[in-house]
């Protein structure tokens, strides 16, 4: 579209790229599975693994969205980079807070953690291990990324889970 006619669609650049961040999550909404529909009757490192594998697959099925969504928020130095991430990361955020808390009262999860800072670095630690890890142009990174997921998700379980 045109330079006049793009202003007409988006206030700046920092709009289109949530409107393109935006059209990513909702195909991916397209990739949740019984699990992740009905987190409740699930542990929650089944959950978050189930989250964790369905973005893999949508990575794999969706090439150029993942292209496009890792050029846009790879470079941390770009203006709109803390805006686009804050409000995501904040829905997720509070996703993993509430199943941690359930996980809890369930008897899952041990009492003694802090639900805030651990949603947080799962989040944050499983994101970059799969973001890091993602190469399009590899036949094997699908099988190399599901390996590292699952040792940390090993490591989180050993980490929180009642003894």
């Amino acid at each position: 579209i045109s330079k006049g006619s793009f202003y007409q669609y988006f206030e700046d650049k920092t709009d289109l790229y949530k409107h393109i961040i935006q059209r990513i999550i909702e195909k991916k909404m397209n990739y949740i599975t019984p699990v992740m529909a009905n987190p409740f009757e699930h542990r929650f490192i089944d959950v978050v693994r189930e989250m964790n594998l369905s973005g893999i697959r949508f990575a794999k099925e969706n090439p150029k969205f993942t292209d496009i969504g890792n050029f846009l928020l790879k470079d941390i130095k770009k203006p709109f980079y803390k805006e686009i991430i804050s409000d995501n990361q904040g829905q997720a955020h509070d996703v993993y807070a509430m199943l941690l808390r359930h996980a809890i009262a369930r008897g899952e999860v041990r009492e003694d953690i802090d639900v805030e800072f651990t949603a947080r670095i799962i989040f944050k630690m499983s994101s970059e291990v799969i973001l890091e890890e993602i190469d399009l142009d590899s036949d094997k990174w699908m099988e190399n990324v599901i390996e590292l997921l699952n040792k940390f998700m090993t490591l989180i379980e050993n980490a929180i889970s009642k003894k």
